[in-house]
């Protein structure tokens, strides 16, 4: 089947896009997304997923920015 279909419903892109397209929910009140990365491997996918929760952060609280990961 092709993706075409399901993709205004589906966050994909680097974790910038997939922050953008859940912006809004955020402003409507969500608080909690399940995610399931697509990478090349384990740790690229923690990577992403920790990138795109910083990014989601400053979204919702931009005030917030001690919940923010120290860089490894």
């Amino acid at each position: 089947m092709p993706f075409e279909p399901f993709e205004r419903y589906s966050p994909y892109g680097t974790p910038q896009d997939v922050a953008e397209f859940l912006s809004p929910y955020i402003d409507a009140g969500c608080s909690a997304f399940n995610v399931i990365p697509c990478a090349a491997d384990d740790e690229s996918a923690i990577a992403a997923v920790d990138e795109l929760r910083q990014l989601l952060i400053d979204v919702r609280h931009p005030d917030m920015l001690s919940m923010r990961s120290e860089p490894r």
